[in-house]
């Protein structure tokens, strides 16, 4: 779980909630590199039952925000970022490409 909750936030902006008659779809964006260029897409990594209430909702976003397959803090700038475009690890690409 995160208690930073301004980071929670900073990472909610890269999470979509798509509500269908079946289920409540969480989507990530995920960044496919195609050579130097990154192509930006959502890929539905959560699927909550279409009545799930917002506590529930709330502790499935959580969750994703705390799971390093897909998001990442950098070491140096301290930069919550997507874990595609980081340059390694530890560091985002612009601090990767700064030292």
């Amino acid at each position: 779980m995160i208690d930073n909750k301004e980071l929670l936030e900073q990472f909610r902006q890269f999470i979509w909630q798509n509500k269908t008659a079946n289920a409540i779809e969480l989507s990530i964006e995920t960044v496919d590199w195609n050579g130097s260029e990154p192509r930006l897409t959502y890929q539905v990594v959560k699927m909550l039952p279409h009545d799930a209430n917002e506590q529930q909702i709330e502790a499935a976003m959580q969750d994703l925000c705390a799971n390093s397959n897909y998001f990442a803090i950098c070491a140096i700038c301290k930069k919550p970022e997507l874990a595609g475009r980081m340059y390694d690890e530890y560091l985002c690409q612009s601090c990767a490409k700064s030292q």
